[in-house]
């Protein structure tokens, strides 16, 4: 029986000893065959070596029991031993563990951590390249897909009936740049090109040029097509020149009653007079379309030609014209040339001008009146004058769209009014929403205005 205590003892000391991972497998297993071969050498052996055992006892007691202290003091030492090498390996392990979870932690944070810092990056990468690939496809290709989207914008946004665009503000029923004879059909009418892409930042003042230029494109080639007449007055009337007559002295305008030089004398200077009254305009200025008032006749070819000739109604125009100016704050300096400066009261009349904007339609008709009756020379000095106070003074606000688009296409001559247009353009304060004339020339005259500076 001392022999299974010894191997018990002998095996526990092994397995204190040797704790590690691999050996505590192996001295387990040794431990375990140990005490198999025990158990059957007790149940085999033992039982024969009973008296043995019992004369040996005393023998064994003899011989352990000086050395039992001895004993047990090593079976403590290995068992102190064994608990600091256990408790020394598991620290390792712990710590093993620890270090090995905690890298793996870490490395599954810093993958975690650079893939969403790639991913971040990238979308913010490709956020940014987009966007100056969209800044510089916007800025490079301005006059390719950008041009594109608009062309197809303008398609769907406008409805005009007629196509009158052939390129880039270039308008059919404007004939200032074309090649033609002035007095062509063609240029007459207007063409049937097809019209391109119009900016919509720009629409209404399309809107406004097209409808004035058409007006006086059939104005400048003396009614192709016939105004419409929504009075019978000239119908049941029965004198044969009734405007000729009028500025002979012969009728007084109806219905104030009031002959041509009462208006010379009487009404000259009476601002307020010349403001109220809306009915004497058709009689000074008379043309072959139809006015406000019903009882002023329009003019007839035949009177036309009739009252070129007549040395009197000129001279009767041509103070009426004075009369006018002066309302305006204008002054006529130049009889021959048409030349105009502003009178010793412009302030006060052109504060009523640019408050009063009716006073746009009539300049419109003095202007169209003077290029029917003989004054044709007259037109461009008094475009140019509104031109430069609105444009280079300053002046005016309100008048100045009515400049751009119906006083300046009164001009019969289209080298003045060609001439006129290039003056505008070069003093029109944002020249990219110039749209009275195509854009091809506002390149040539950007390239002779960069030529002249040099």
């Amino acid at each position: 029986m001392h022999r299974l205590v010894g191997l018990g003892y002998f095996w526990g000391a092994l397995r204190h000893l040797f704790s590690g991972k691999v050996w505590y497998y192996v001295v387990n297993c040794l431990g375990v065959a140990a005490s198999i071969l025990a158990i059957q050498y007790v149940f085999k052996g033992g039982r024969g070596d009973q008296a043995a055992g019992e004369e040996n006892r005393n023998v064994n007691s003899e011989t352990v029991e000086p050395h039992r202290e001895d004993i047990t003091d090593t079976l403590q030492n290995t068992q102190e031993d064994a608990q600091e090498d256990a408790q020394g390996d598991a620290q390792e392990d712990a710590q093993g563990d620890v270090q090995g979870e905690v890298q793996e932690d870490a490395q599954g944070d810093v993958q975690g951590d650079v893939q969403e810092d790639a991913q971040g990056d990238a979308q913010g990468d490709v956020q940014e390249d987009a966007q100056e690939d969209e800044q510089g496809d916007a800025q490079g290709d301005a006059q390719g897909d950008v041009q594109e989207d608009a062309q197809e914008d303008e398609q769907e946004d406008f409805t005009f009936h007629d196509r009158y665009f052939e390129h880039d503000y270039e308008c059919d029923y404007d004939s200032t740049w074309d090649t033609a004879p002035e007095d062509s059909e063609e240029n007459a009418l207007g063409g049937q090109n097809e019209r391109t892409k119009v900016f919509k930042a720009h629409s209404y003042k399309f809107e406004r040029f097209k409808a004035a230029a058409r007006d006086l494109q059939n104005y400048r080639h003396d009614y192709p097509i016939r105004p419409y007449r929504c009075w019978n007055y000239q119908d049941s009337d029965k004198v044969e020149y009734p405007n000729l007559d009028f500025y002979l002295g012969k009728l007084p305008s109806s219905p104030d009653d009031v002959y041509i030089w009462d208006f010379h004398t009487m009404w000259r200077g009476q601002y307020d007079i010349l403001e109220s009254v809306h009915t004497y305009i058709q009689w000074l200025f008379p043309l072959q379309e139809q006015g406000v008032n019903p009882e002023a006749p329009t003019l007839t070819k035949e009177e036309i030609q009739e009252f070129c000739q007549n040395d009197t109604a000129r001279k009767n125009l041509l103070e009426s014209y004075k009369l006018m100016l002066d309302f305006y704050g204008i002054e006529l300096s130049d009889e021959d040339t048409g030349e105009v400066k502003r009178a010793p009261n412009f302030k006060g009349r052109f504060r009523n001008l640019n408050t009063h904007t009716h006073n746009n339609l009539r300049i419109t008709r003095m202007l169209k009146c003077m290029g029917t009756l003989g004054f044709k020379h007259y037109q461009a000095p008094l475009v140019h004058f509104f031109l430069e106070e609105t444009l280079v003074n300053g002046e005016l606000p309100r008048v100045k769209d009515s400049v751009l688009n119906y006083y300046l296409f009164t001009v019969c001559d289209k080298q003045e009014r060609r001439s006129l247009l290039n003056f505008a353009y070069l003093n029109f304060d944002k020249r990219e929403e110039f749209v009275w004339c195509p854009k091809k020339i506002q390149i040539k005259w950007e390239k002779q205005n960069s030529t002249f500076k040099k």
